[in-house]
């Protein structure tokens, strides 16, 4: 049959089997995030549709374990297909967003038999759906909406307190002109500085698996406003859509008296020397016209501060 498979990373549990609550503490009684969508699903229609007769299909975005993600509410889309990747007119709304996880059409119907067609669905960045017959019945083990690899999406979940030196992760997922996850694209991937003055550090070159690439190691090394493009051969690239200013290198707190101290310091000491220095310039100045100078500030041992 057409179509991509979609096993692994992209399969899901049955619907009696979900769990819809991801969320969890752990042993200190921190709440942990749960896991980030990475699929839609189609739960199986439990019954044949008629032709021209309205039916409701209900459509999960779920986690790589295939749990329901309760805070999803991005817009899914609806649409069938034949087995061999044709596609088939869907009467009804067939886009909808997604409310606690879920996203439900109401007043489907098809104009013709519904032998061998396959109902699927699609979100922005997730994997979409393998087919599910309009016969009724358990879904099967292929998307049959044919997929091909166009472009590539970046993004890195932030949360602020990133610091200079230290890893940061970044995901690339390759996608389709919808935007939809190509998962059995394995392309080799690689990260570029797209602005900012300093280098970048860590893995930077990694081969795609189930059509994500994760780099769990990138740094960079000075504390003005970077950002990373993400690039491989035949795609579209991607940059990160903002600048990612680091905070200091050392972890600082605020004293029961108000001063500033180093978290790991137990006791005051005396303060390290540090070297001022004037980054050279590029290229010579001209009379009457601005330019700009970069200033550093770095420890005994060389490291930015």
């Amino acid at each position: 049959s057409g179509g991509s498979t979609l096993e692994g990373e992209g399969s899901v549990a049955d619907a009696d089997e979900l769990d819809v609550d991801d969320t969890m503490e752990d042993e200190s009684g921190v709440h942990i995030l749960p896991p980030p969508p990475t699929c839609v699903r189609v739960v199986p229609l439990e019954e044949s549709v008629q032709i021209a007769q309205p039916f409701i299909v209900e459509v999960q975005i779920c986690s790589a374990n295939g749990n329901v993600v309760k805070d999803a509410k991005a817009p899914v889309t609806l649409k069938c297909f034949k087995e061999d990747g044709t596609p088939v007119n869907l009467t009804g709304n067939c886009k909808v967003s997604a409310s606690a996880g879920v996203a439900k059409f109401y007043g489907m119907a098809v104009m013709e038999a519904p032998e061998g067609l396959l109902l699927t669905a699609t979100s922005p960045g997730l994997a979409p759906s393998p087919g599910v017959p309009l016969t009724g019945g358990d879904a099967v083990d292929f998307c049959p909406m044919k997929l091909v690899a166009s472009a590539l999406h970046i993004g890195a979940p932030l949360t602020g307190n990133e610091k200079v030196g230290q890893p940061i992760v970044f995901e690339v997922k390759i996608v389709d002109d919808e935007g939809n996850l190509v998962s059995d694209a394995e392309p080799v991937i690689m990260l570029q500085l797209a602005r900012g003055k300093g280098n970048l550090g860590g893995t930077l070159k990694a081969t795609a698996v189930n059509g994500v690439a994760r780099f769990e190691d990138v740094t960079y090394d000075r504390r003005d406003p970077f950002t990373v493009t993400a690039v491989s051969d035949g795609l579209k690239p991607s940059t990160f859509p903002e600048a990612i200013t680091l905070k200091p290198k050392d972890d600082f707190v605020v004293t029961d008296a108000g001063s500033v101290a180093d978290e790991d310091a137990e006791e005051e000491e005396e303060a390290e020397p540090m070297v001022v220095s004037v980054v050279p310039l590029e290229s010579a100045v001209q009379r009457g016209k601005p330019f700009a100078v970069d200033v550093e500030l770095r420890d005994k041992e060389g490291n930015l501060l």
